[in-house]
């Protein structure tokens, strides 16, 4: 068996613990305070006010939680379409670089990391990180079906 193989098979194992792991992030997760970025209507593009088509600004997994508790109470629709486009996976640091202006006129530049994709193991022997990134991915995707209408849609990019 190649160490591809072998990784892959590991994971298969593991299969049932993140399950449960994701199930339980779900669970555990707390309601977040909603903040509409835009809404939009069918005729008359963006508009103020709560209504339908809104683009909500927060961590997904918390305002997933609150969008449940809508639909439950009966205050808001189940959704018909949810897009998901996570990370790849790539095991990456993505940087940008911040110019601000300095007291002697010349720009300062700042590195920053705008958004790191690497994923770490709890226990230390494991390393790649590929079971909490499933974790991540199947929790998200636990919340998109509890979110969805009867004939709602999923697209995961």
């Amino acid at each position: 068996m190649t160490g591809k193989e072998s990784c892959t098979m590991d994971i298969l194992q593991q299969f049932p613990a993140i399950a449960e792991d994701a199930r339980m992030l779900w669970e555990r997760t707390d309601h977040a305070e909603l903040s509409y970025a835009a809404i939009f209507d069918r005729y008359g593009g963006v508009k103020s006010g709560v209504g339908e088509n809104r683009l909500i600004g927060g961590d997904n997994l918390a305002v997933a939680k609150t969008l449940l508790a809508g639909i439950r109470a009966g205050t808001q629709s189940a959704i018909h379409l949810i897009y998901m486009d996570p990370p790849f996976f790539t095991k990456t640091d993505y940087t940008s670089v911040l110019r601000i202006s300095a007291e002697n006129g010349h720009p300062e530049e700042i590195p920053l990391t705008v958004f790191s994709d690497t994923w770490r193991d709890v226990t230390a022997d494991a390393g790649t990180g590929l079971s909490r990134y499933l974790t991540m991915l199947a929790a998200r995707i636990i919340a998109a079906r509890e979110l969805l209408a009867e004939s709602g849609c999923l697209w995961l990019h």
